[in-house]
């Protein structure tokens, strides 16, 4: 590879509409009190780490996490690249009406090939797994690579991890279900902005 870049990619904290069974997507909410405490307990983790520049999604409950990690010592940068999946209609509604309105889809990618998979649109309005995963490599390829040999953190949201972690074949030829990305996990890596090697994941279910 050209450069080496170490990117941070960390899921946000727990909110309340984790806790609630709210699809969240586009749709923002504030972290729970335990979203607070396991950002601090990453921020520990993480304290002896010199992040050289830090992103964030735009919704608060990202920005917020990359807040409590970084103490507030380094600007954060702000992009919608970084967003969740768009869930349409279903955003800040119950995840359980998106299931149940979607079953026979379910059923119907267990069925494709993977890479057709990506592209499937459940519904309209709602992006597909080519969608994010090509908004996060846009973001990287045209931010983050060009600090070139720099340490960096990217703090964003478990369905766009789940999706690039897919697209990596990380978890061989399973792809990891919905939910597989604990809040506050994350993934480090080693990247150009074309080639991606994962050096470590933490806080992801198989």
């Amino acid at each position: 590879m050209t450069s080496n870049n170490t990117i941070y990619i960390v899921r946000h904290g727990e909110t309340e509409h984790n806790i609630n069974g709210i699809a969240q997507g586009h749709t923002d909410s504030p972290l729970t009190p335990d979203g607070i405490k396991q950002a601090e307990d990453l921020a520990i983790i993480f304290k002896d780490i010199n992040f050289d520049a830090v992103f964030s999604s735009d919704l608060s409950r990202a920005y917020r996490t990359a807040q409590i990690i970084t103490s507030n010592k380094i600007d954060i940068g702000k992009s919608e690249l970084l967003r969740e999946r768009n869930y349409g209609k279903y955003d800040g509604g119950p995840s359980r009406l998106f299931k149940e309105e979607n079953k026979e889809m379910h059923e119907l990618l267990k069925t494709l090939p993977r890479l057709e998979r990506r592209k499937i649109r459940f519904a309209p309005g709602i992006e597909c797994d080519e969608e994010i995963i090509n908004r996060l490599i846009t973001f990287i390829k045209e931010t983050v690579v060009p600090e070139d040999k720099k340490t960096l953190l990217i703090v964003t949201h478990g369905g766009i991890m789940r999706a690039f972690l897919n697209h990596l074949d990380w978890n061989g030829d399973i792809d990891l279900k919905a939910g597989a990305i604990q809040n506050t996990g994350y993934i480090k890596l080693i990247t150009d902005g074309s080639n991606f090697v994962i050096e470590d994941v933490v806080g992801v279910e198989k």
